[in-house]
């Protein structure tokens, strides 16, 4: 789950960068709605930051959950429960 849980992170960080300089080179070409550009640039780093607060908030529950819990033995149930939060909010 751990090395899951980094490849998303690592996936999402570079999904992020590769977006936040799409939006420069547009704004650079395109002076009108700058400001729109650059809301849209700080909704990807909420994003990051959420989804990797929410990968904080899983490890916690994996260290925490006994071991005799069903949650415990669902790795599919830890993995994509930061999934699920990130994409609803």
């Amino acid at each position: 789950i751990f090395q899951f849980s980094f490849n998303l992170i690592l996936v999402e960080m570079v999904l992020c960068g590769l977006s936040k300089s799409l939006i420069r080179a547009i704004s650079c070409i395109q002076f009108e709605g700058r400001i729109h550009l650059y809301a849209v640039e700080l909704f990807f780093d909420f994003g990051l930051l959420l989804f990797i607060f929410l990968m904080s908030i899983n490890r916690f529950f994996v260290i925490t959950a006994p071991v005799d819990n069903f949650v415990h033995s669902n790795k599919d149930l830890f993995g994509s429960f930061p999934v699920v939060c990130w994409l609803l909010l």
